[in-house]
């Protein structure tokens, strides 16, 4: 079956419902708060990567891979100037803050592994929610 730019999108959306339900604190019988952050900063990278493949597969082109900034320079220009103006960042900001983010969705998942890592939530929250309006608008004409 081939890959529909509009079925990968809506399963994207279901990452960013699972991120937002992650970042939802919970009170736990002994008082305790629970969130779940580092599986909601997951779901998110993943959902901008799926978003990014939905754009991608609705240009006529598949792609494989996990790296966002690759994804995101394989999305043609025009759209990628979109993603970019609606995101409010700068250009230069943008690009910087997409390279530090590129691999989240790698190494999150095995943060255990890792030393020290750094995620700026915020950009991956904006730009989430960025993909998703971009990947629901050019894949549903």
């Amino acid at each position: 079956m081939a890959k529909s730019s509009k079925r990968i999108s809506q399963f994207a959306h279901t990452f960013i419902i699972a991120a937002e339900r992650c970042s939802l604190p919970r009170k736990l019988p002994d008082g305790q708060i629970e969130m779940p952050l580092i599986p909601g900063l997951i779901c998110r990278a993943f959902s901008i990567e799926l978003n990014f493949k939905a754009i991608i597969t609705q240009e006529n082109h598949t792609e494989r891979g996990h790296e966002l900034s690759d994804l995101f320079d394989k999305i043609n220009e025009s759209t990628r100037t979109e993603i970019i103006n609606k995101s409010g960042y700068s250009k230069s900001i943008f690009y910087k803050n997409l390279k530090e983010a590129s691999d989240t969705f790698i190494k999150w998942r095995y943060m255990y592994e890792q030393g020290s890592i750094h995620c700026d939530l915020g950009f991956l929250k904006v730009l989430s929610d960025v993909a998703q309006d971009i990947s629901r608008k050019v894949c549903q004409e």
